[in-house]
């Protein structure tokens, strides 16, 4: 059964205080990545940092989920060597995948001191761009218009339809995908957790409450050139190491757009996740008022000048989908990309190039 939630007070607590200084994060890296939130454009960028870095990367074989239980058995690829699978023994020191959130996280890359990074945005965005990407209908037995029609007329029968769907399930992950799929990440699995119970919803304070203390960094995807040169200065990398390119063309299967009444409706069922989508996009703002308003706005100029060069190096030189193609599948079996690795490592341009190639490649399909 679905918990209440509300009866007129906060879902979740707003900070006490915000951070009073810039947080360091890291330098291990755990990176929660969350479905249809820009979250593969923010893989790319931490894959980039690891390449460059030479760091062991944990990136799972296969599923594009990765259950608690599997954590300790899954084989993993140890990416920034560009060995084969399970190979290479020792901690990593970045971890990037879906994943419900886990304390063994932090066993696996102990050396990101307990702090981790995640992606949100605008959950009635998101919940849309899922259920449309991943075929939902075909589970649910509605579209998203009548759904959206159903929670303005009757909310509580309509967003209990969804989660009866979606959340129950015990041999896929749907209740990620589902409303209140961001906020699930960290109060999930729904297999084990009733929706909104106390164990959910001790899952979602831990984040806030981390957030809040600055050790855990919310990207807000309708702000990711702030939130990226944030996140640079809150790991001390560079505006160079945020750069991205992304080959991703948005299907009409994923591009439902929402009214703003409908967005103020598929939203308010989804309390959680929009309390923490409203407490990320008031971090951001406290994290640029201490970076400084001004210089943000003149970093974001160079940054996407930068990334216009990008666009422009990197759509000549992955016009070919097929050569693209075959670099992931290399990667995939741990073999290095093409025989040039040793020059883009030393070239900025050639580096630039390839490692965005490697972004826009995705490594998954989420």
């Amino acid at each position: 059964a679905v918990e209440e939630v509300g009866g007129g007070e906060p879902v979740l607590p707003a900070c006490a205080a915000m951070p009073d200084a810039m947080p360091r994060l890291g330098p291990g890296i755990v990176y929660i990545k969350t479905h249809k939130t820009a979250s593969t454009t923010m893989q790319g960028v931490v894959m980039r940092i690891a390449l460059n870095r030479g760091l062991r990367t944990f990136l799972t074989k296969k599923a594009h989920t990765v259950d608690v239980t599997g954590f300790r058995t899954r084989q993993v690829m140890p990416l920034g060597h560009l060995v084969s699978f399970g190979d290479g023994g020792g901690d990593a020191q970045v971890w990037l995948n879906h994943v419900y959130y886990d304390p063994v996280l932090f066993d696996l890359v102990p050396s990101a001191n307990h702090t981790l990074m995640t992606v949100v945005r605008h959950p009635a965005t998101t919940f849309v761009s899922a259920f449309n990407a991943f075929k939902l209908k075909q589970v649910v037995g509605k579209d998203v218009d009548t759904i959206v029609s159903q929670l303005k007329h009757d909310p509580v029968t309509a967003a209990t339809l969804v989660h009866d769907k979606l959340n129950k399930p015990r041999d896929r992950h749907l209740d990620l995908l589902s409303l209140e799929g961001e906020a699930s990440h960290f109060g999930g699995p729904l297999k084990h957790h009733a929706l909104y119970g106390k164990a959910y919803m001790a899952g979602v304070e831990r984040l806030r409450s981390q957030a809040c203390g600055g050790k855990w960094f919310m990207v807000v995807a309708e702000r990711l050139h702030e939130s990226l040169l944030v996140m640079a200065k809150m790991y001390g990398l560079s505006a160079d190491d945020m750069l991205y390119y992304s080959h991703r063309v948005a299907s009409s299967s994923s591009s439902h757009s929402l009214s703003d009444d409908d967005k103020e409706v598929v939203g308010a069922a989804q309390p959680v996740s929009m309390a923490l989508y409203d407490m990320a996009n008031r971090l951001l703002d406290r994290y640029v008022e201490l970076y400084g308003a001004e210089q943000m706005r003149e970093d974001i100029l160079d940054f996407e000048a930068d990334l216009a060069e990008v666009r422009e190096v990197c759509s000549k030189e992955l016009q070919d989908r097929t050569d693209i193609n075959v670099r992931t599948s290399n990667l995939k079996k741990g073999r290095s990309p093409d025989a040039r690795v040793s020059a883009w490592r030393n070239d900025p341009v050639k580096r630039r190039q390839q490692c965005e190639a490697l972004a826009a490649a995705n490594f998954d399909k989420n």
